[in-house]
């Protein structure tokens, strides 16, 4: 009579737990496999204390929190050397004093030399996960955008089994990047865990001034020139111009982005081209939306409106996938990987007037709005739901997994 162990055993390694992309994102990936029945363990110098992230409470038994007294950095210097200390700390932890039952897969975002230290000193499966954050701060994207890496993360990154990026666009860098390197697999998160997955508020919590019949359209980004927030702004003025009264009544439009690393001047240069227009009034500034937020922008919306340039990561638009909204793009970056030009989304030319008419023929069109909102949910539920997320993460983690983490006979 054969029992049924575990899969696999998973340890997981990642630096901190703060409020950022990479941290929801590695939360998902424990929760998919915490759902899959894999025995987990994850090491932390940081688990957020329950204030930071919002779905870290159902793993806080697999945590371990080690090497807390190594500082981020001294004086704002050192930064580089201190993470680098630990992922050796971290890396070593597991080393020495691993988990029972041992792990056979190891996943890990550190710096690039914990991949090194594993395979020279253990078996373990390794799966790194490549964010390339220093990309997310970047003022301009670039179709042909590469990195050029230390040396050592070149030398680390070959060692590793499989290496994990989230999108198809990171694949192409990457491989621009390491072009001797093995082909990253492709991970797109789900949106769909923690308070991406909690009730919504009234919408008019967030904007007290909408009107009672409102054609609600959002825009989500960085204050930085790449996010073609200015084009809005021209697009809304010139549909002032031309809208009936009832279009000019009933729209409103969110601009809602990060002021974290933001461009010191282009906040000041988009209120200042609202000041004294018509539309003033129609358009609402946010900054640091909370999730919920977020969530509840999205589902109130009419459309998604999203121009980032070469867009790298996922952004709105799978949030708004999952939700059935409505997407107005750029046929380029992300958005032009997961969107099909009027079946799931509409791109559109960096042109304000295009642009004003697009959004006109949404707002006065149920009937396309409603297409297009189900043929997006349709394409998210194919292949970037939480369940293809999991599916994906847990088979990777399988795949090449000696039998006898499979069954044992009695």
């Amino acid at each position: 009579m054969a029992r049924e162990l575990p899969v696999c055993n998973v340890a997981i390694l990642h630096d901190k737990f703060r409020n950022t992309p990479e941290d929801r994102y590695m939360v998902d990936i424990a929760l998919a496999l915490d759902e899959k029945q894999t025995t987990l363990s994850i090491y932390t110098t940081d688990s957020g204390n329950g204030d930071i992230l919002d779905s870290t409470s159902p793993l806080d038994k697999y945590i371990r929190t080690v090497g807390t007294w190594i500082p981020s950095n001294v004086c704002g210097a050192f930064k580089r050397m201190f993470a680098v200390f630990r992922s050796i700390w971290l890396t070593s932890k597991l080393l020495i004093d691993p988990p029972s039952p041992e792990p056979s897969v190891v996943i890990l975002d550190l710096e690039p030399i914990a991949i090194l230290l594993l395979s020279l000193l253990s078996n373990y499966k390794t799966l790194y996960i490549y964010h390339f954050p220093h990309l997310r701060c970047s003022d301009h994207y670039d179709k042909s955008m590469c990195v050029v890496p230390p040396l050592l993360t070149l030398k680390s990154l070959r060692y590793a089994d499989e290496i994990i990026v989230q999108t198809k666009c990171l694949r192409e860098v990457f491989q621009r990047s390491f072009p001797d390197i093995t082909e990253p697999l492709v991970l797109t998160p789900s949106y769909s865990t923690g308070l991406w997955n909690a009730d919504t508020i009234d919408v008019r919590r967030i904007i007290p001034d909408l009107p009672t019949n409102y054609k609600l359209f959002v825009a989500f980004g960085k204050f930085m020139e790449r996010s073609n927030f200015l084009l809005i702004l021209e697009a809304i003025d010139k549909l002032m111009i031309s809208a009936d009264n009832n279009l000019k009544e009933e729209l409103h439009v969110v601009i809602a982005g990060s002021y974290r690393n933001r461009s010191p001047d282009y906040y000041n240069k988009l209120t200042e081209t609202t000041k004294g227009k018509p539309f003033a009034s129609k358009i609402s500034f946010l900054k640091q939306l909370p999730t919920v937020h977020k969530k509840t922008l999205i589902q109130a919306a009419t459309a998604v409106i999203h121009l980032v340039d070469n867009d790298l990561y996922p952004g709105p638009i799978v949030a708004a996938m999952s939700m059935a909204k409505a997407i107005i793009s750029i046929d380029c970056g992300f958005a032009s990987t997961v969107l099909t030009h009027r079946i799931s989304g509409i791109f559109i030319e960096q042109d304000a007037t295009k642009l004003a008419t697009v959004i006109r023929k949404v707002a006065e069109s149920p009937m396309l709005k409603t297409f297009l909102g189900n043929m997006a949910r349709g394409k998210y539920l194919t292949d970037y739901s939480h369940k293809t997320f999991s599916d994906q993460i847990f088979s990777w983690c399988t795949r090449s997994i000696p039998d006898h983490y499979r069954s044992e006979d009695d």
